[in-house]
């Protein structure tokens, strides 16, 4: 669809700017208030867009090579038209808003860093009045962030430097731009965080928002300033960060993660090590090795693939080895007498080239993934290999992943670590039992909130006990037609949305705001284990429980927590 060949961003504008002629009329009309033009337009751009995605996968499905999609025409120059249009009326509401032009040109507010934004165009119905200082409370070695957004209120684009007035002597800081993000609802995420090193062009009535990440390393208050100066005015946000006197003990969060993260994909392709470092610092401490990358049952030295994906895994505390026993139950030989022969010759020479990698099995939990997702129609022959198992090889750890009740009830007692597809499943009837060998998961896109999807989910593990969490994927982004690989960056130019959970530009790893929310979450984690320590888990499971019930509030886990951190 050539309409995805747009620059990122006049893509992403475009999805806030769609349906300009009934815009450019509603705008001129004074019958028709502007927060009524702001939300017009959000749904005429969304309809148009959709429009788009039909027409496109009608293409697809016929096999016919449009150049749009329906019957729509593009033109770039009336996109630009249309940009402008929609960013004056955005303008001309914060004005109004704003009681009148301010001096600098611009406006400058902090805002919760994992509020939901879900436009370039933040609705200022939500943020008004505003808080007059980015408030950041966090520990020793534990990050937290702050954030603030910039609109241009003037005629002509204007280049914005930010800054800190000051070193900080009880913080190590750094600056990001929270580039938004096209993704699959057809709405803008600020997601890529991207550091700054230069000064930031904004053109006039846009609106960029800007994180602030901050790593305690002394106890105690400081007060300093972000600087904002675009050559035409200056803001000057006061900024106080408050580090209790805590240090974060990484390992003792023993909560169990995973990401799905393929080393293969090929965002990761000479990234390796820095892949790694990155999920490690994001307390991921499980690893899956697909069943691709494994030697072959019968044929041990097959696959030349299985000892290089073995260096991966050092790191990782729990590694997953995907059997697939699904395909396994269709060879007519599966459980006669020579298959099981071939499978224990398969286990015990896998477990020694772990050894000869310097990887010793006693000192990690090695989990034979027999299954992912297990259907129901499945669980006869899963059956039968677990009674198998358990007789042949009694220290053999068994994992699989389900996505429906009926499987959850009978695997529950037959594996050492069961992987649910969503909470939902069970309800509260397993609660008063022992969840340790329960893990959540769940398959996450751009678009979801970055609060209460990604920062809550240590909050709900502590909460209801689980053993461990997850989500698909950390670098899974959905390849196009005939196979060519898509781009993290726009979520139209795949057979799918993406699943990433970083962004690569110019040969780097960056974070995403999703990422980060999840970060912070299991510092949360350990803040919660903490105070469960020393007043008991149950009163730290109703601080738990407190945030969980609030989670359309961003603010909500960051009050606990400050509870938590005063308590400590």
């Amino acid at each position: 669809m050539n309409i995805l060949k747009i620059p990122l961003l006049l893509l992403a504008l475009c999805l806030l700017g769609i349906g300009t002629k009934t815009v450019h009329s509603q705008i001129n009309s004074q019958n028709i208030r502007q927060e009524d033009v702001y939300k017009n337009d959000i749904e005429n751009r969304q309809r148009l867009l959709n429009t788009l995605s039909q027409g496109n996968n009608q293409s697809r499905s016929s096999g016919a090579s449009a150049k749009v999609a329906g019957n729509i025409r593009w033109d770039q120059a009336e996109y630009q038209t249309q940009i402008r249009d929609t960013r004056e009326a955005y303008k001309a509401l914060l004005i109004s808003k704003l009681g009148g032009l301010p001096t600098s040109r611009f406006c400058a507010q902090p805002i919760n860093p994992w509020a939901n934004f879900q436009s370039d165009l933040i609705n200022p119905s939500n943020i008004f009045p505003a808080k007059g200082t980015i408030q950041i409370n966090s520990f020793l070695q534990a990050q937290q962030y702050g954030a603030f957004w910039i609109c241009n209120l003037d005629n002509t684009a204007q280049t914005f430097n930010i800054s800190f007035n000051q070193k900080a002597t009880r913080s190590k800081l750094q600056l990001f731009d929270a580039e938004f993000v096209l993704a699959r609802n057809y709405l803008n995420q600020p997601d890529a965080l991207i550091p700054i090193t230069a000064g930031i062009t904004l053109q006039p009535g846009e609106t960029r928002v800007f994180m602030i990440s901050q790593i305690g390393v002394k106890a105690g208050t400081e007060r300093l300033q972000v600087v904002i100066n675009s050559g035409k005015g200056q803001v000057a946000l006061p900024l106080v960060i408050n580090n209790a006197n805590i240090m974060l003990q990484k390992s003792a969060i023993t909560l169990n993660t995973i990401n799905w993260a393929y080393y293969f994909n090929p965002m990761l392709k000479n990234r390796e090590t820095a892949a790694t470092r990155n999920l490690t610092d994001h307390y991921i401490n499980s690893i899956v090795i697909p069943v691709a990358y494994l030697p072959a049952v019968g044929n041990l030295q097959a696959n030349l693939q299985f000892k290089p994906y073995l260096q991966y895994c050092k790191p990782y505390r729990n590694i997953l080895m995907i059997l697939d026993i699904r395909k396994q139950h269709k060879q007519k030989d599966f459980l006669t007498p020579s298959w099981q022969q071939s499978f224990l010759q398969w286990y015990d020479y896998v477990l020694s080239e772990f050894k000869a990698q310097g990887i010793n099995p006693a000192q990690k939990n090695i989990y034979l993934y027999l299954t992912d997702e297990a259907t129901i129609e499945e669980l006869p022959y899963l059956r039968d290999f677990i009674t198998w198992i358990r007789k042949a090889k009694p220290d053999a750890k068994l994992y699989a992943t389900v996505v429906k009740n009926q499987s959850v009830s009978d695997l529950l007692p037959r594996l050492d670590v069961i992987q649910i597809y969503s909470p939902d499943l069970m309800g509260n009837k397993y609660f008063d039992k022992d969840m340790s060998k329960i893990w959540i998961y769940d398959a996450k896109r751009k678009w979801q909130n970055t609060y209460s999807s990604y920062r809550l989910m240590p909050w709900e593990a502590y909460y209801k006990g689980y053993g461990g969490i997850g989500w698909w994927n950390y670098a899974d982004n959905a390849k196009g037609d005939k196979n060519t690989d898509g781009t993290e960056w726009n979520d139209f130019d795949g057979r799918y949305g993406d699943y990433n959970s970083i962004y690569i530009r110019d040969n780097n790893i960056y974070n995403s705001r999703r990422w980060e929310s999840f970060k912070v979450g299991m510092e949360d984690y350990f803040l919660l284990t903490r105070y469960g320590q020393k007043y008991g888990v149950n009163a730290a499971r109703a601080l738990a429980l407190k945030v969980l019930n609030n989670s359309t509030d961003p603010a909500a886990a960051d009050d606990v927590r400050n509870t938590i951190l005063s308590k400590l």
